[in-house]
């Protein structure tokens, strides 16, 4: 009986991660996009009220927004008056739920952040080398050069949440670099 509960659960972890890994969309990516544009003109008109300003974050929450930008900020979204305007967006663009599009667009994000990554990669790479020996040949104190590394190790570990986006999400996402940058 135990081994039959075992490899059912086995089956059903390998059923979800198979779910979980599936590609964004071109009609995904398109959806989010035009989510989004509607999202703004709805944050417009409540930009009076300070509601989405996200307050001081410790490392690990400013990595949460890094890697899951909308999905970190439901709560603070759910907190506003608005909410039910952009649920309405929400809704309308075809998403299932807030947690929905938040997933979509986290994923949308990274991939568009990826590509972008990739694209520059070899001059970040080039540059933080760079600093890293200016860094070792200067006069500074060990303490003063001990806080720069762990800073570049930071920003580091902020660059790496890029560097596992599928490469089908960035397929999906490539063709779509323009409008993504025209909602900025």
């Amino acid at each position: 009986m135990y081994r039959k509960l075992s490899f059912a659960w086995i089956v059903l972890c390998a059923l979800f991660s198979t779910v979980s890994a599936q590609a964004l969309t071109d009609d995904e990516v398109l959806r989010f996009i035009a989510s989004f544009q509607e999202m703004r003109t709805v944050a417009e008109q409540y930009q009076d009220s300070d509601q989405l300003v996200p307050g001081p974050a410790s490392s690990d929450e400013a990595r949460q927004r890094v890697e899951s930008p909308f999905t970190s900020s439901l709560a603070d979204m759910r907190k506003t008056d608005g909410f039910s305007d952009m649920l309405r967006v929400m809704k309308k663009h075809g998403f299932a739920s807030e947690k929905n599009w938040a997933a979509i667009g986290d994923r949308v994000i990274r991939a568009y952040a990826a590509v972008r990554m990739d694209e520059q990669a070899p001059q970040l790479n080039k540059e933080m080398a760079e600093a890293l020996k200016q860094l070792e040949e200067s006069t500074m104190p060990e303490a003063q050069k001990e806080m720069m590394r762990e800073m570049m190790r930071t920003s580091n570990q902020f660059l790496e949440v890029y560097a596992d986006v599928p490469e089908a999400d960035k397929n999906a996402v490539r063709p779509h670099i323009a409008a993504l940058e025209a909602v900025e």
